[in-house]
């Protein structure tokens, strides 16, 4: 019985490829001189994909996310075992990186306007708040596996709407919170809709290239662990609003 897979180049080209032999997922296969990483299959001729297209292609994204996550760790000099990271684990990675510029708060409490309580991961305080125009802005992580495979169960919508909960409840002594998914979802780096609609409620994401770390509302980095804040925070004083949401100086 020959089995049927699905694979991916690094080009994100998905293909159909059939072999004798069994394979298991994430194993590399050379077909047509490329080589390419199986991503889907089955082992029935009338039989369905195990995963849909559109999977098949997050799935892909979601490779090249956790290979940049690699090689951040590795020119960082951070020696983990990627495989068996938990959320535990990734979030004593990122502390390292946060507490050179904050002072940190970790399992927070705050409450919903329905009066729901809530527990943010961290809360970072800006350690010189020279340079921002809100002396008092504070900024709240959710933190989240980047090596978690949520094919299944928890989806990432459910992280952005958690996190678009937390930026409408109260944190009494951090009122003025930007509300920050540490790392964003693979999938939503790319949703310019999406990421412009949360920066509104002042909720953005933490990102990282392959040497260093930022905090981003939509597509502007509002902090980076190499140049510290940007000038949006210079010249705002990030209050959230109700109707208009133009950010205003002063």
């Amino acid at each position: 019985m020959k089995c049927h897979y699905k694979l991916y180049n690094t080009d994100e080209t998905v293909v159909e490829y059939q072999s004798e032999l069994a394979t298991v997922y994430g194993s590399y296969v050379n077909f047509k001189n490329k080589r390419y990483m199986i991503i889907s299959a089955n082992t029935t001729i009338e039989g369905d994909w195990l995963i849909s297209g559109e999977e098949v292609v997050l799935g892909s994204v979601s490779q090249t996310f956790r290979n940049r996550f690699k090689k951040f760790l590795k020119n960082n000099d951070v020696e983990t075992d990627t495989d068996a990271m938990s959320e535990e684990t990734a979030t004593s990675i990122f502390i390292k990186f946060f507490e050179k510029d904050f002072h940190i708060e970790r399992n927070v409490s705050g409450k919903h306007f329905t009066g729901k309580r809530q527990n943010i991961d961290l809360v970072l305080i800006p350690k010189d708040t020279t340079e921002l125009m809100n002396k008092n802005l504070v900024f709240g992580i959710e933190m989240k596996n980047p090596f978690l495979d949520r094919s299944k169960g928890r989806k990432n919508s459910d992280i952005m709407a958690q996190c678009l909960d937390y930026a409408q409840s109260d944190f009494e002594k951090y009122p003025d919170m930007i509300v920050l998914v540490c790392p964003i979802p693979p999938r939503y780096e790319r949703e310019k809709v999406l990421l412009n609609f949360i920066s509104r409620y002042n909720v953005g994401y933490v990102a990282f290239t392959e040497r260093k770390l930022s905090f981003n509302l939509a597509e502007l980095i509002i902090w980076s662990s190499d140049y510290g804040f940007g000038s949006l925070l210079k010249n705002s004083l990030m209050k959230q609003k109700i109707g208009n949401r133009a950010y205003k100086v002063k």
